[in-house]
């Protein structure tokens, strides 16, 4: 780094430098001193970024549970009896994700807590509704 901006300098400095021809006297001007720059090949400097090391594939279990638990979601208005099967296994594939995630540094935590988050309240809303189904049957 500091041999790179050495030969920044000394090239800014032999663009920039004023024209003495027009201060100093013609003996003068006939020596110019060039400072002689040896050209080395520049290695690309690395940089750790967390970002960079996360480049990769998406955890499958996470995957796959946040694809189940909005599959159990959607199907709990059109065919509850299917969304039954969804939602438990939506919930444990994306606890098994982001669990993998946590691990191995894959990617994939945003859709394993997702997943998560999507399949409890689906399964909280079923045992809301059959609990509010019981109270309506046992009120008449």
């Amino acid at each position: 780094m500091k041999k790179q901006l050495t030969i920044l300098f000394l090239s800014l400095c032999i663009i920039l430098q004023p024209s003495y021809s027009a201060i100093l006297p013609a003996s003068y001007t006939s020596v110019s001193v060039q400072p002689s720059v040896v050209s080395t090949p520049v290695k690309p400097i690395k940089k750790s970024n967390k970002k960079a090391e996360k480049v990769g594939k998406v955890n499958r279990f996470a995957k796959w549970g946040f694809i189940f638990s909005i599959a159990g979601v959607v199907l709990l208005g059109f065919v509850p009896v299917v969304s039954f099967l969804f939602l438990p296994a939506g919930l444990i594939l994306s606890a098994i994700g982001l669990s993998d995630v946590k691990k191995s540094g894959e990617r994939g935590k945003g859709l394993g807590l997702a997943g998560i988050l999507l399949s409890s309240l689906g399964i909280l809303f079923i045992v809301l509704a059959f609990l509010l189904v019981l109270a309506f049957l046992q009120g008449l």
